[in-house]
């Protein structure tokens, strides 16, 4: 069963590897990241392997809570 999945952090580290093994899967997968050239190359990399499923991406900064909400919004 396909799940609409949203990964902070996911520009680095372990929040790249749970994104891409999900992409992987088929799953939708909502990137977060801060700096927006590493979130679009995230972005780029996993909607080219994963055969273009469904990858959105958002630049918020969570430690400010009027990007937390505008995030909520969004996604």
């Amino acid at each position: 069963m396909q799940k609409i999945i949203l990964i902070t952090g996911s520009t680095d580290g372990i929040g790249l590897e749970t994104a891409k093994m999900l992409a992987s899967q088929r799953h939708s997968v909502l990137l977060h990241g801060r700096n927006p050239t590493k979130l679009e190359n995230v972005k780029k990399m996993l909607s080219e392997s994963s055969g273009g499923e469904s990858i959105e991406s958002y630049v918020t900064d969570l430690s400010r809570m009027t990007d937390v909400e505008a995030l909520a919004k969004a996604a």
